[in-house]
């Protein structure tokens, strides 16, 4: 039915990482509004992966991993981490942006510490 869905929410992911690569590039380089805008855009793409994942869930329902054993525990190693750390990051990329507007104060210097690789402030 919707075979291209998991192509799209590939791309878009992929995408998004793209622009957040060359955002901390941008930052590095202190090159702050070129850095606003890479990863704006950057939270837009992550922001159509979510929607596209959500449509693609509700059309499709949740598949069943096909393997078992040792190749099972893999999986379950790796989806347990991935689940926690969407789960903490969404408050996280919901707060940064709007953080950044008032990239000055204390508190927003504080969350982008710790919302991703220590990201210098405008003001050094």
């Amino acid at each position: 039915m919707a075979d291209w869905l998991p192509w799209l929410n590939t791309a878009l992911i992929v995408i998004s990482g793209g622009f957040l690569a060359v955002g901390y590039g941008f930052i590095r380089a202190r090159r702050v509004t070129a850095h606003h805008r890479s990863m704006l855009t950057a939270a837009v793409f992550a922001g159509l992966f979510l929607v596209v994942y959500v449509i693609r869930w509700v059309l499709l329902g949740s598949k069943a991993f096909p393997g078992s054993g040792a190749a099972y525990a893999v999986y379950l190693g790796i989806l347990g981490p991935h689940v926690v750390l969407a789960i903490a990051v969404a408050p996280l990329a919901l707060i940064t942006p709007s953080g950044s507007a008032s990239s000055s104060t204390v508190a927003s210097r504080w969350l982008r510490c710790r919302s991703g690789r220590s990201w210098p402030s405008a003001d050094g």
